[in-house]
């Protein structure tokens, strides 16, 4: 079983649109995938709310501090095959659990400084615990394409992985979670779908990767 958090100190970076997007798309590439939701803003707990009773999976399940690992070994003998964990916008003990009990930490940020900064407490946790991670360039204005290329650079240059595949900013996604749906689900065509697609896949195959 493949867990992967998403993790960023700081609120508004996309971690549960990520979080929710990619579980639906590994559902559709064949991948059983489940969302627990350890942020106290419940926003995936929220989107699973919203979704259809007959839509295929994922799961997505509340999770309180202290009962992760109980809850990730129950999904693991239930055949789940990957797992994203939506850790809070700040520092909690749920952010250092969900670090701790991931395989790959995926850091979703803004092409933004005030965004990349707090970034920085998320990388020395990282760190610490001694995980692989990589950022993912998310949010991403259509007119800022180019920007986004030259902070991976950046960001390599500086020592840091980065998911190849940015994340750029369309309703498509927004319409996908006010309705409870995966973009891959309502738009599966477009290219929305295309960049989860790409992400999804990219990072349960990571360990593959150079980083």
């Amino acid at each position: 079983m493949r867990v992967i958090a998403l993790a960023n100190q700081k609120g508004g970076t996309g971690k549960s649109t990520i979080a929710i997007q990619c579980a639906v798309t590994l559902e559709r590439l064949g991948h059983k995938a489940a969302v627990l939701d350890l942020d106290p803003q419940q926003s995936a707990t929220w989107w699973y709310g919203l979704r259809d009773e007959a839509a295929k999976g994922p799961l997505v399940q509340s999770v309180s501090h202290g009962q992760l690992r109980a809850v990730l070994e129950a999904l693991r003998q239930s055949g789940i095959a990957a797992v994203l964990l939506d850790l809070p916008g700040r520092h909690a003990p749920t952010v250092t659990e969900g670090i701790r009990d991931s395989d790959l930490v995926l850091i979703p940020t803004r092409v933004d400084g005030f965004d990349l900064k707090p970034s920085g407490d998320t990388i020395a946790a990282v760190l610490a615990a001694k995980k692989p991670y990589a950022f993912v360039l998310n949010l991403i204005e259509a007119k800022s394409v180019g920007e986004a290329q030259e902070t991976a650079k950046a960001l390599e240059s500086a020592g840091h992985a980065v998911a190849p595949t940015h994340i750029v900013r369309r309703k498509d996604i927004r319409m996908a979670n006010e309705e409870g749906r995966g973009v891959i689900e309502s738009a599966p065509k477009g290219k929305s779908a295309t960049e989860m697609k790409k992400l999804a896949t990219w990072a349960m195959e990571f360990e593959n990767n150079e980083h």
